[in-house]
């Protein structure tokens, strides 16, 4: 084997890379930690994705819900008839309420504000 020796007398031996053969180190310890990271990092992938599937299935049933009250909101549209006049607006919110009406002033201004979203949407859909 090829070597040289220095003035203070270490040994340089030099190797001829044709005649070594690499191998490959295992370490079992190395290996059981990567394992356990790798097995945690999975683990926590799995449970992400489970918990994205949940909410993606909890917004289509969302969604579900909203396209239906919007179908039905839709329909009753035609049966309403149109103010022939404009109401004008007193300082006491009750003269308008029928005698025998239930319906409270806030009730009244929810439903019609329910009943301009399917305009809204027809408005979007024809133009």
């Amino acid at each position: 084997m090829r070597h040289d020796k220095d003035d203070k007398g270490r040994v340089y031996v030099y190797l001829d890379l044709t005649d070594t053969h690499l191998t490959d180190v295992h370490d079992a310890s190395q290996d059981a930690v990567h394992d356990a990271s790798r097995n945690e990092l999975i683990t926590e992938l799995r449970d992400r994705v489970r918990f994205l599937e949940a909410e993606l299935t909890d917004r289509k049933e969302e969604s579900r819900r909203k396209d239906h009250i919007i179908a039905a909101l839709t329909q009753r549209i035609p049966q309403l008839e149109p103010a022939s006049e404009p109401r004008e607006h007193s300082e006491n919110p009750t003269e308008h309420l029928d005698e025998n009406s239930t319906t409270s002033i806030k009730e009244s201004r929810r439903l019609k504000r329910l009943i301009r979203v399917p305009r809204l949407l027809r408005r979007r859909i024809k133009g």
